[in-house]
C-alpha cells in the first residue's frame, strides 16, 4: 500500500513541472537542502557534478535565473546565487519531508 505524500498544490505543481529534467530537480532539492545559502557557480557545479555535466547544471541554473526561481547577488569576486523569499518557503517543505517521502513526490 502507497500513500501519497502530503504537500502543498503550489509545491506539487513547482515539482511537477521539474521533475522531468534531473538537472533542475538537483538544483531544486540542493536549495531545499540549504535554503538560506548563497552559492557560487562554482561550489553549485561541484556539488552537484558527475562526470562532464557541468553544462547542463549550468544550463538548469541560467533556466531558474530567468525564471525568477533563483536569484543572483554580485559579491566582491563572484555572482552569488540564493533563493528569494517566495520560493524559499516552497522547497522548504521539501526539507521537512524524509528521503522516503521526496522519493515518492518526485516519482
Amino acid at each position: 500500500m502507497t500513500s501519497k505524500v502530503a504537500v502543498s498544490e503550489e509545491m506539487g505543481n513547482f515539482i511537477k513541472e521539474y521533475k522531468d529534467d534531473y538537472y533542475c530537480l538537483r538544483l531544486i532539492l540542493l536549495f531545499a537542502d540549504h535554503p538560506y545559502m548563497q552559492f557560487d557557480e562554482v561550489a553549485i557545479v561541484n556539488t552537484l557534478s558527475q562526470d562532464d555535466i557541468r553544462g547542463h547544471i549550468r544550463k538548469a541554473l541560467s533556466n531558474f535565473v530567468e525564471k525568477g526561481i533563483i536569484r543572483t547577488q554580485t559579491g566582491s569576486r563572484a555572482l552569488f546565487y540564493s533563493l528569494p523569499e517566495h520560493i524559499r518557503g516552497l522547497v522548504s517543505e521539501l526539507a521537512k519531508l524524509s528521503p522516503s517521502q521526496r522519493q515518492q513526490l518526485l516519482k
